[in-house]
């Protein structure tokens, strides 16, 4: 137990930060330092949870190379959102790729692109994405070969509805 300061002394030095640092950092120095790790982990959860939660809104995101289509993105049910690559040009979270109509050049910038990505969880998930190519794309066998190292899967696109099956 601390000896007890006199009644006028306590009166003078309340409220000085320097009081209360030396308290702080002497007698609370546990306590202090935890809730300072507590509310970092927070800060942390928050801005991770930010960064995820457009992601959370469709159940689908597919990557589409299409020239032909003036729009950049469209919502054909609820859960999946199809994004015009060539219209964004940028990377986004996508869960297959589906090239209607692009040109070797357009899809190697997408596969360069993929292979600097930064993010970590987006590269960890390219190897197991689908990527399909409508048979009227006449793309050269390089750029399929491209396609294969950095996806999982190439096949040719089958369309029912609208959709990639």
């Amino acid at each position: 137990m601390l000896p007890a300061k006199p009644r006028q002394i306590v009166v003078e030095e309340f409220g000085q930060t320097q009081v209360i640092a030396v308290s702080l950092f002497t007698d609370y120095l546990l306590p202090f330092q935890l809730v300072a790790i507590l509310l970092s982990v927070g800060v942390v959860g928050v801005v991770w949870l930010a960064q995820h939660q457009q992601r959370q809104r469709f159940r689908r995101i597919i990557a589409v190379l299409d020239s032909t289509w003036a729009e950049e993105s469209e919502r054909p049910s609820p859960d999946l959102l199809r994004v015009n690559w060539l219209r964004r040009k940028a990377l986004f979270d996508f869960d297959q790729i589906e090239i209607i109509q692009a040109t070797d050049q357009q899809v190697e910038e997408l596969v360069a692109m993929v292979g600097n990505d930064t993010d970590s969880w987006r590269r960890s998930r390219y190897r197991q994405m689908r990527c399909f190519i409508d048979p009227d794309c006449k793309l050269t066998e390089n750029t399929v070969r491209l396609l294969r190292d950095t996806f999982g899967e190439v096949k040719n696109l089958v369309q029912k509805e609208g959709i990639a099956v």
